[in-house]
């Protein structure tokens, strides 16, 4: 305990009402909760995850919630884990709140807190998603804040990795996980719970010093507070500072992004960016641009400083390098951007019509093209033959020509000075008239189709990435 018996006689004489009122203007301070929303509890059945639920139910009418509880039960404890999914159910059923037990099966092996974790996390998404439910509320309190922040440092994490655990954050594009009680502490849980006579179960690993936290919390915690008795409370201020700073450094990196964002030749890489925009940005600034968009693909919390900085480096590399990421993911440096993806499928020879005002879509090369008579956001100006009614899109194909500038050339010619690898050729989108290539998109337009002249008309094409909806 990291409490006194005398703070905790008076946390339970001053009672639930003064926690609960904080839980409720921490919650509507960061907007955690909206009108009739269903929240998913995940309940362990410990004091923190007990607390957490019982704290959403009495508040449910003033948060406009319905709350569900949830329970994982990892097998990993025998008859241990039997009895924390028993009590979660029977408790939860005298307070008539509904209930979901979600059973995992993890093999033996290294790393088992990760992937109980992880797998955890999956079966309270699953259940999110199958109940319609918008919300996952976890027990997470100010000295699992504490806690993680230390965590954190010691492994060398950056700002984000410092700011500890944020109020909200998305678990995928329909469920968000947040945690009301950052703002309590665990005695003021415990205390919570023994005012209410709730019941929970403790599970012995938690105690075990096998595990960094737990040597955190027991060892170096203690220390420090020798050195400042009120460490803590410094440490979750320092958390809230660097949390509102990075909110406004990601404002920054959005706005950066949306600069140096292109369109990427490459289907199976649709996100680029342009290497000289990057390069112009402040090096902080540009790595965090790169992290951002890797942490977008990440599921499983794999990306690393080192991998953020074998991309960096791609701006000085050759058209055609690649490296390795994790998730599958490649990044590629194609001529002047970076994309990030994965390496593509064989396509087949593509050749499609494009009416003028038209679509054609070729999910073959993860695109569509779209051609209008007038200006639109994004689009690029062809200048064409008067009476052309059409194009045809696809990919490359054997006597494609265009003029880049100092007169006609042979497209793989083209290519080939560009250093364009000869893997990446066949999934370039082609937009041709005849055999006259008028745009490649990301890449080039045909120095003629640039200039208008008597006899010409004006066509706006704009490329998409497809979208089998």
């Amino acid at each position: 305990m990291d409490f006194s018996e005398k703070e905790f006689s008076y946390i339970i004489c001053t009672g639930g009402f003064v926690m609960l009122d904080k839980i409720l203007a921490y919650c509507q301070k960061h907007n955690l909760f909206s009108s009739d929303e269903l929240v998913v509890a995940a309940v362990s059945g410990g004091p923190d995850s007990i607390c957490l639920a019982h704290v959403l139910w009495t508040l449910r009418e003033q948060l406009k919630i319905k709350l569900l509880v949830a329970h994982v039960n990892h097998q990993l404890r025998g008859a241990e884990s039997e009895a924390d999914a028993r009590l979660v159910c029977s408790w939860a059923k005298t307070l008539a709140i509904p209930r979901v037990v979600k059973r995992i099966d993890l093999e033996a092996g290294s790393s088992m807190q990760a992937r109980a974790r992880t797998a955890r996390y999956q079966a309270l998404t699953d259940v999110c998603e199958a109940h319609g439910a918008p919300k996952l509320a976890t027990g997470h309190h100010s000295n699992d804040q504490v806690e993680t922040f230390l965590i954190n440092l010691l492994r060398g994490s950056g700002g984000r990795g410092l700011a500890a655990i944020q109020p909200a954050r998305p678990l995928n594009s329909q469920v968000m996980v947040v945690h009301p009680l950052l703002s309590i502490t665990r005695a003021e849980i415990e205390a919570y719970c023994q005012e209410h006579k709730l019941p929970w179960r403790l599970d012995a690993s938690n105690e075990s010093c096998k595990y960094t936290r737990n040597r955190i919390r027991h060892h170096l915690l203690p220390v420090l507070r020798q050195y400042n008795p009120g460490v803590d409370q410094v440490l979750r201020d320092t958390v809230e500072r660097l949390q509102a700073e990075q909110q406004l450094l990601e404002q920054m990196t959005e706005a950066a992004l949306s600069k140096i964002i292109v369109d990427s030749p490459l289907p199976s890489a649709p996100v680029a960016v342009s290497v000289s925009g990057l390069s112009a940005l402040e090096p902080a600034l540009a790595a965090r641009a790169i992290r951002y968009l890797l942490s977008q693909q990440d599921e499983h919390g794999a990306i690393e400083a080192k991998h953020v900085i074998s991309v960096m480096e791609l701006t000085t590399g050759q058209t055609g390098s690649s490296l390795d990421l994790p998730n599958d993911f490649k990044a590629f440096r194609l001529h002047d951007r970076i994309a990030l993806g994965r390496m593509p499928k064989p396509v087949p020879h593509i050749a499609r019509k494009l009416p003028i005002p038209g679509r054609v879509d070729l999910p073959e090369l993860g695109a569509s093209i779209v051609a209008e008579t007038k200006q639109a956001n994004n689009s690029v100006c062809l200048w064409v033959d008067v009476h052309t009614s059409e194009l045809t899109v696809g990919n490359r194909r054997p006597g494609d020509w265009l003029n880049p500038g100092g007169g006609r050339k042979k497209l793989k010619d083209w290519l080939i000075d560009q250093k364009l690898p000869r893997w990446l050729r066949d999934y370039l989108v082609v937009v041709r008239t005849g055999d006259r290539v008028c745009w490649l998109p990301g890449l080039i337009v045909d120095l003629d189709c640039r200039q208008s002249g008597p006899g010409k008309t004006a066509v706006y094409l704009k490329r998409e990435n497809y979208n089998q909806k």
